[in-house]
């Protein structure tokens, strides 16, 4: 806290016998009261500000907790054990059912390697001594580069070249010590069929010279055959048995039964025939010598995107053009690209479209821009299509889409037909090591002798929410169940950062009655003449701990209480409230821990089942309690939920009604009291209100169309506890939001110090006036006194000159 003292004046070597800087100063300090008194105000504000701050701190705290379990895959934990970790390990996310798998592993998948043994000793060897550039020529995964080696270039240079080359298509070079020399490798980084690697040949290289002997060539969707055949005719199976003929297609393999007395061109008709999709994939080819050659290819693959037009009013993204503008469909002006909105209105609307059949739904929230609706969009269609602006003619910019091209892989493969199984490439001067699959099975699945192949040891397609990490072969049982132990510790995170808020609320709100408070006249500060704490009777700080006790202890956005069904049925959620699964607040005034929840661990207290029990009960329903985001479902056997718009609709539970005519066919419906929009052509019902209704984006499929009635349900849109509060602390307005109540008392508390420094500012300029003043005034006082004082000096003078005269 400051201190005020007098200024720069004072009084020295005077006349006056009076201590006049002494008295300006005792003078100063009474006249400085005002401004003291507004320093410890600022101060108190300060206390409120830093409380806030703190309070702050821990809700920030608790959405960092939050944010870890705030859906099904963080929360729901599995946890997932192999009896053989050496030959599979595996791990288990949310999606995996509980149960045990049996996976016998036949061989890894393999990447390419090729080895160079013999030649050097050094990896300061020279590989290129003729005097001209030479080079080194690769292919891998279809894709080839040639590697420019200039003259004097080492081993180690080589090396370089190759893994430093901007066009890299996935390889590593690496040189090795054998104890015998250096060993030059070249790998590939992927493992698995299509991961192929050929060094095509070298110029001008010492001893890197390649000798290849090939069966088939090889590219990202071609494969050719390179024995050729006089024609067509040609007979191919002549041992009297069926034979096979493998190939791989986009990583599935295929078998052909090649069957006795079979020609070239009936294995061409049988492969043609294996897939609708690909017609035309095996052709016989020409080897520019007046034989054939089989050669099997597969297109290149574009994916169908169809915009469906903007539903409730986005003009600007109908089919027409396809283009950005609410009002006049077709262009915006250069200036206006990124800052056009899209949605002029007050409420979220609706834009949809279909990619290779499935149709995607984006939100357009109200003011929402041209530019925030792209990245929307293409987060969408991620990698297989693109929207972007383009320019049309002078300022109109068209809002436009491409599709992206990507090849089919088509690998020729096994087999018992000899003459044609795929062979990797041969080089009598290099050890290589060739990419393969790997083969497992699953459960007795393929049955023998068939095996399942798979290009990576990382398998994480063979069982949904499953990812088996393959190490050698053999067999292991796995075994999947519920962590509960991970999900205990989840959970005691998030009864912890509860606990923490909700401990530094009491302590900033709390009135100690044993507090010896101090007399206004004394007290440093308004906190010592109150027993309340700093924050005591705060209304902010009651509404947040309001709110969020009431997230906590009722039940959950859009569950319903469970209940027995007329026919008997149990219906409704078995969770809906944290005290059902064990979680309470200590109620008990006077306990270290009265106030904060706990974790219940004693079976049946006051009728509540322990976490532990809840969790073995039914794990799922514990995780959609705490977890459940925006999840949408129907009670009602007559209809189900469709979808809804996240952000849009609310979550809760919301009547539902419907009438059919005597055709069966739905005539009205309201949907939380609200008309609802019929769509006849797919029996479906859905309310977009305009009206910013809670119930708003929910579309409903009808399954019950029974003449001439009426059908009533509900449907509810449930938030678990966790995004619950997440919700309420997100946002502009949210709890740490800008709009949000901490936010504005802080604004407030700091506008007010601000006031207070404006005062102050000004009761210093004052006192600096005042104190010049009074020491002038106190000066000319002094001067007075010294003339007087002279005075008086001289009348003595001269009354002792008159006496010693009159003896």
């Amino acid at each position: 806290m400051a201190e005020y003292a007098s200024g720069s004046i004072h009084f020295s070597g005077l006349g006056s016998d009076t201590d006049f800087d002494d008295m300006i100063n005792k003078l100063y300090k009474i006249e400085s009261r005002q401004a003291q008194q507004m320093l410890r105000w600022k101060a108190d504000w300060q206390k409120r500000l830093d409380a806030f701050q703190q309070v702050r701190l821990e809700v920030l705290n608790l959405q960092s907790a939050l944010t870890a379990i705030n859906s099904a895959d963080k929360f729901l934990a599995k946890l997932a054990v192999s009896s053989k970790s050496e030959v599979v390990a595996a791990t288990a996310g949310p999606g995996a059912l509980e149960g045990v798998y049996n996976l016998e592993v036949d061989k890894l998948a393999t990447n390419s390697i090729w080895s160079k043994e013999t030649g050097m000793f050094s990896k300061n060897d020279v590989v290129n001594s003729t005097g001209v550039t030479g080079t080194f020529t690769y292919t891998y995964k279809g894709k080839q580069r040639n590697i420019q080696v200039p003259h004097g270039t080492t081993l180690e240079g080589l090396k370089n070249f190759i893994n430093n080359d901007s066009n890299n298509p996935g390889v590593k070079a690496q040189l090795v010590n054998s104890g015998d020399g250096i060993v030059f490798q070249l790998r590939g980084m992927d493992t698995g069929k299509s991961a192929s690697l050929v060094i095509d040949s070298t110029t001008n290289l010492n001893g890197m010279d390649v000798q290849l002997t090939r069966k088939w060539e090889e590219s990202a969707n071609t494969s050719t055959l390179l024995a050729s055949f006089a024609s067509g005719s040609a007979v191919i199976n002549s041992t009297g048995s069926t034979k096979t003929f493998m190939y791989s297609l986009d990583g599935g393999m295929r078998s052909i039964n090649v069957d006795d007395g079979d020609t070239l061109q009936d294995l061409v008709d049988k492969i043609n025939a294996k897939d609708a999709a690909f017609p035309n994939l095996a052709s016989l080819v020409s080897d520019g010598s007046g034989g054939l050659r089989l050669q099997l290819s597969a297109p290149d693959y574009t994916p169908v995107l169809d915009p469906n037009g903007g539903a409730g009013g986005l003009q600007g993204f109908l089919d027409d053009g396809y283009a950005i503008n609410p009002a006049v469909p077709g262009t915006v002006t250069q200036s206006e690209v990124d800052n056009t909105v899209i949605n002029t209105g007050s409420v979220a609307q609706i834009l949809e479209f279909t990619l290779d059949g499935t149709t995607h739904t984006i939100t357009v929230d109200p003011g929402e821009k041209a530019s925030s609706v792209l990245a929307k969009l293409n987060n969408a269609v991620g990698d297989k299509a693109k929207f972007k602006y383009s320019w049309s003619s002078g300022d109109n910019l068209k809002f436009s889409y491409e599709t992206v091209t990507t090849p089919h892989r088509v690998f020729a493969g096994a087999g018992s037909l000899t003459e044609f199984a795929f062979e990797p490439p041969t080089s009598d001067n290099w050890l290589i090591q060739n990419n393969d699959n790997g083969k497992i099975r699953l459960n007795g699945w393929p049955a023998d002798p068939a095996w399942l192949e798979v290009q990576s040891n990382t398998v994480s397609d063979l069982v949904e929410g499953m990812t088996f990490n393959l190490r050698s072969a053999g067999k292991t049982t796995i075994t999947v169940d519920i962590d509960e132990t991970t999900i205990t510790e989840n959970v005691q995170k998030f009864v912890d950062a509860v606990n923490n808020l909700r401990t530094v609320l009491a302590s900033l709100t709390t009135v100690d009655k044993e507090k010896q408070v101090l007399d206004p006249e004394y007290a440093e500060s308004q906190f010592e003449m109150q027993k309340g704490s700093v924050l005591t009777g705060n209304y902010g700080i009651q509404l947040l701990d309001s709110r969020i006790s009431q997230a906590i202890a009722g039940k959950g956005q859009g569950f319903t209480y469970s209940k027995q069904s007329g026919s008997g049925n149990l219906v409704g959620d078995l969770f809906s409230s944290l005290s059902q699964i064990g979680i309470t607040t200590n109620a008990q005034e006077g306990h270290t821990n009265f106030g904060l929840l706990e974790i219940n661990t004693v079976s049946n207290y006051k009728g509540s089942m322990t976490f532990a029990e809840a969790l073995k009960k039914d794990p799922e329903a514990v995780a959609k309690l705490f977890a459940a985001k925006s999840e949408g479902a129907s009670d009602s056997p007559y209809f189900v939920h469709n979808s809804h718009v996240v952000g849009v609709t609310k979550p809760g539970s919301y009547d539902v009604e419907y009438t059919t005519d005597a055709s069966g066919n739905i005539t009205s419906a309201t949907i939380n009291g609200k008309p609802a929009s019929v769509y006849t052509d797919t029996n479906q019902i859905g309310l977009f209100s305009n009206t910013q209704d809670p119930a708003d984006g929910i579309i409903l499929d009808v399954y019950d169309l029974t003449p001439n009635s009426t059908m009533k349900g509900t449907v509810n849109i449930r938030n678990g506890k966790v995004n619950e509060l997440l919700d309420m602390m997100s946002g502009s307005e949210g709890l740490l939001g800008e709009k949000g109540t901490l936010k504005i008392l802080e604004s407030n508390y700091q506008s007010i110090m601000d006031g207070i420094d404006t005062k102050v500012k000004k009761e210093d300029e004052r006192l600096v006036k005042w104190e010049r003043t009074m020491r002038l005034k106190f000066s000319r006082l002094e001067a007075v006194l010294s003339k007087y004082n002279s005075i008086n000096e001289g009348l003595k003078t001269q009354l002792a000159q008159l006496g010693n005269n009159s003896k």
